[in-house]
């Protein structure tokens, strides 16, 4: 039982630091470009969070980058 503990733990923990890295890359990415975007708000609906992992077998390990894409095109209403 104490595994099992530790590893809900590191889960929750691991969770929880990958969302404020994710909040906090997108909170700068909108600060940076903050006059383009009150030029049309509208633009925030159409921020795409981008994940990409690379698997590198020589050193074992996992490689996370975040990247942001503005999606083109009209808004097209939430269905």
């Amino acid at each position: 039982m104490e595994k099992e503990t530790i590893i809900d733990n590191l889960v929750k923990e691991i969770s929880e630091k990958r969302a404020e890295i994710i909040d906090s890359f997108l909170k700068m990415f909108v600060a940076s470009r903050l006059e383009w975007f009150k030029e049309k708000p509208e633009r925030l609906r159409r921020i795409k969070l981008v994940e990409t992992r690379y698997n590198n077998p020589l050193d074992r390990k996992i490689t996370t980058t975040w990247s942001i894409k503005v999606m083109s095109g009209k808004n097209r209403g939430i269905k």
